[in-house]
């Protein structure tokens, strides 16, 4: 079967963004991992996030200047303080949702102490960091019963803001 020379281009595009895809994908993993492994993961971090209607795996980087204009939230089950994996929710008004990917673990610890995150290497704790580095200051707090889950019932919710109060 022959195909027009005009449909090659648009393939090759979506092949590119497909590995692209994945290569995020790995790195989520990986990240994840190295966090297990009591490794600063902040280098090669990759979060899944849903935003504006948009689904992305997106640096440490990234992420932090999208706080810039959205405040950052990660839903848990009420009884425990990691990341929920099963809630379903695919996206959180005005805010930006990370969603905890792949083999989950330490990464996804979401504790708090004194309004700080409390295991070195989280996510929250790469992303306090950073925003401290940039002479941000990252406030994190807990809201609670914001949904539910079919696995696990009620959800709370960790917010990450460097907006004023």
């Amino acid at each position: 079967m022959h195909t027009p020379q005009n449909k090659l281009p648009s393939l090759n595009r979506a092949r590119s963004r497909s590995k692209g895809m994945q290569t995020s994908r790995r790195s989520g993993i990986a990240t994840a991992g190295l966090a297990h492994f009591d490794v600063d993961p902040s280098e090669i971090m990759r979060v899944h996030v849903a935003f504006d209607d948009k689904f992305a795996f997106l640096s440490l980087s990234e992420l932090i200047s999208l706080m810039d204009r959205m405040d950052m939230v990660v839903l848990k089950p009420s009884f425990m303080h990691y990341a929920d994996r099963h809630s379903g929710a695919f996206q959180w008004p005005n805010r930006v949702l990370v969603s905890a990917y792949g083999i989950g673990g330490v990464f996804y610890d979401l504790a708090l102490s004194s309004g700080v995150p409390q295991k070195k290497n989280s996510a929250i704790d790469c992303i306090h960091r950073a925003l401290v580095l940039k002479g941000k200051t990252p406030r994190w707090s807990l809201e609670e019963n914001v949904g539910s889950s079919q696995v696990f019932g009620k959800l709370d919710a960790i917010v990450g803001s460097i907006k004023s109060a």
